[in-house]
């Protein structure tokens, strides 16, 4: 309402005013035309904060509301702290944060998430509870991958939020990891055979040894160096 010294309506304004607030988010900028010296409208704050006032301006006058506060919204997704590279099995820190359509922390989020990565091998699979919209919960992955992500998903929801990419190493005082050993599925007695198998690990294996038994006996004998060709073995 326009008003003169005395706090009388101006019934004469006919102009608009600038429209600012606290959290410098409320839209729009400028009002529509005034009627009679009165004008109601609607305005949007997208950034929640407590004590904040909407200020009027027209030339060199201005007035300020009453403070009040703006809350977050609804819950619509989750924001995952940046993560560095990791090595597997070793725990590591995940801060998740509840967020509204507008990125506001949602303070009165006190759930949990489930907790996912690319590889499958992430503990544990459902967090704490959050406090006041937010949760750091230490985690550990215990397959090596390149391009790993975590995703958490609103365990009463299907609000969701996904981390940057980030490298999981296999650590340098764990064994390497031995897959796809192949054998043939019949050898004559006498004739020679090819075993291929894979291994992985971070500290570059520079050699696999075979080491077999016989039906019946209780301790293996080497039988030769494999060469590699790639990280295939074959001999």
């Amino acid at each position: 309402t326009a008003q003169d010294a005395n706090n009388n309506t101006v019934t004469s304004f006919t102009g608009t005013v600038g429209l600012t607030d606290d959290t410098g988010t409320l839209s729009p900028s400028t009002t529509g035309a005034f009627s009679a010296g009165t004008r109601t409208e609607s305005v949007t704050i997208t950034q929640s904060a407590s004590n904040v006032q909407v200020t009027a301006t027209s030339g060199a006058v201005s007035s300020s509301s009453n403070t009040f506060n703006v809350d977050p919204g609804a819950l619509a997704n989750f924001a995952i702290s940046t993560i560095s590279s990791q090595a597997t099995n070793t725990p590591f820190a995940i801060t998740v944060t509840a967020l509204d359509a507008n990125s506001n922390t949602v303070t009165g989020f006190t759930g949990t998430v489930d907790i996912v990565d690319v590889t499958g091998t992430l503990n544990p699979a459902t967090s704490g509870a959050f406090s006041a919209g937010v949760r750091t919960e230490n985690v550990t992955i215990t397959q090596a991958q390149t391009n790993d992500q975590i995703t958490v998903t609103n365990s009463a929801g299907v609000e969701t939020g996904t981390s940057n990419t980030f490298e999981v190493t296999r650590r340098h005082d764990e064994p390497p990891i031995i897959v796809n050993i192949e054998f043939p599925s019949m050898v004559n007695f006498g004739d020679s055979m090819v075993v291929s198998t894979t291994v992985t690990d971070n500290i570059s294996v520079t050699e696999v040894r075979l080491l077999y038994r016989k039906a019946g006996q209780t301790s293996f004998q080497p039988a030769l160096t494999l060469t590699a060709n790639g990280d295939i073995y074959q001999g």
